[in-house]
């Protein structure tokens, strides 16, 4: 091994043989490799040899061995391009971050790493029992940077990649985090409602933007078949779902089925809906959560829903069963005893046989001349047929009792309203 020290022995930098020194798996901190920015190292290094020393520490499994802390790059160009010696700044890790903190501050430096590669990296610095203040003081970064950086592990594991390839943006992460608050797939839903565009090709896209605004709003959807894009037990307030799709306790699934039988349709073919008292109700259960402009709310669990739907049916069956009388008692009014005591002031009177046969002769003989004989012989006849029809009927409604549409007279029987004679 070739060596040349220039610096105190605790730290120092020395040519070595490339054979003696290696990578650690797993303890790069960056994840992938620009593989135009290597090929241009390599090439660099193939003509020029490594140029700035790679960070090694000695292996304290294998004598006169190095283990690699920040340069692996520089190692793997140095490998392809054949060369047997490279500089090294050799150096003691630290036992709490075993070296981690130095390879992060150079990728840093470099900007290198991607906000995933920093989040892993400051995740495994934070499980080795450094805070994120002692990270951030490690790695010349701020608290909060540490801090917004772990929490994108938060977010669901399928969108690392696309935070990591910059297709999420970081401007859109904290809608995101939200979002995840409420439940933990809501943020895919949240990058499907921007990346997939709108739904109705008249509709402006939704942008990251409009995600960071108002994300509840978002996700709801404009149309209601994105309701179905939700995860499960994710519902939007004021919206209705086929009440197959609720567990109902005993009581509600009785309402149910006498729902079904006043409206005369299958239980299953119902729905219920999220009116706003149910939203109330599940804002009293630390279940509902508002759009910022509030008229958008996501209500969250099964249970709670389930509850919301029982409470729902049985309300409904009240208002059908009060609607129901409502239209009986339309059909049917009730009479007082002043519609017995007294016909109405703008009924019609009937005249007894005699008398109505009387009148008749005497309009009759009216009449000169033939026409106006024939015209009127129609209309007595007319008047004939209509004041006997209105007769049956008030007949037929002395079999009928006070809750029938008709009012009470007739010697204490029912007839229309109109009836004023004894029948």
């Amino acid at each position: 091994m070739s060596e040349m020290t220039h610096e105190p022995a605790e730290r120092r930098v020395a040519m070595l043989q490339l054979a003696s020194v290696h990578p650690r798996d797993g303890f790069n901190p960056r994840s992938k490799r620009d593989s135009q920015k290597f090929r241009q190292l390599r090439a660099s290094v193939a003509r020029r040899g490594v140029l700035q020393p790679l960070l090694v520490t000695p292996d304290p499994e294998r004598s006169e061995e190095y283990v690699i802390v920040a340069g692996e790059s520089r190692y793997l160009a140095a490998v392809d391009a054949g060369v047997a010696v490279v500089p090294c700044l050799i150096d003691a890790v630290d036992g709490e971050t075993d070296g981690l903190d130095d390879a992060l501050v150079e990728n840093l430096l470099r900007e290198e790493l991607s906000p995933m590669d920093e989040a892993r990296a400051f995740r495994r610095l934070r499980e080795g029992g450094l805070p994120a203040r002692a990270i951030a003081q490690r790695v010349g970064r701020s608290a909060s940077f540490v801090r917004e950086r772990l929490a994108l592990l938060d977010l669901p594991a399928a969108l690392h990649g696309q935070i990591e390839d910059g297709t999420v943006p970081l401007s859109a992460v904290p809608a995101l985090l939200t979002l995840g608050k409420i439940h933990p797939e809501l943020p895919e839903v949240g990058v499907r409602r921007v990346l997939d565009g709108p739904v109705r090709s008249w509709e402006d896209p939704t942008t990251w933007e409009d995600l960071a605004a108002d994300p509840v709003w978002i996700v709801t959807g404009s149309v209601p078949e994105q309701y179905e894009d939700l995860p499960e037990g994710v519902y939007v307030g004021g919206a209705s779902y086929p009440v197959r799709g609720f567990a109902l306790e005993p009581r509600a699934t009785t309402a149910l089925d006498k729902i079904a039988k006043l409206l005369g349709v299958p239980p299953d073919s119902l729905q219920v809906r999220f009116d706003p008292d149910a939203v109330e109700q599940a804002a009293a259960l630390s279940a509902a959560f508002p759009s910022k402009d509030g008229y958008r709310t996501l209500i969250v669990g099964t249970d709670v829903a389930s509850q919301l739907a029982a409470d729902g049916l049985i309300a409904r069956l009240r208002e059908e069963r009060a609607q129901a009388k409502r239209e009986r008692d339309a059909r049917h009014p009730a009479v007082s005893s002043a519609d017995v005591a007294a016909p109405a002031a703008d009924a019609v009177t009937y005249l007894e046989t005699y008398d109505a046969a009387r009148k008749a002769s005497e309009y009759l003989a009216g009449a000169s001349k033939a026409g106006e004989v024939a015209g009127r012989s129609l209309a007595l006849l007319a008047a004939a047929r209509w004041a006997t029809s209105t007769r049956c009927r008030c007949r037929a409604a002395r079999s009928t009792r006070s809750t029938s549409t008709a009012a009470t007279g007739c010697r204490g029987a029912m007839r229309p309203p109109s009836c004023s004679t004894s029948c």
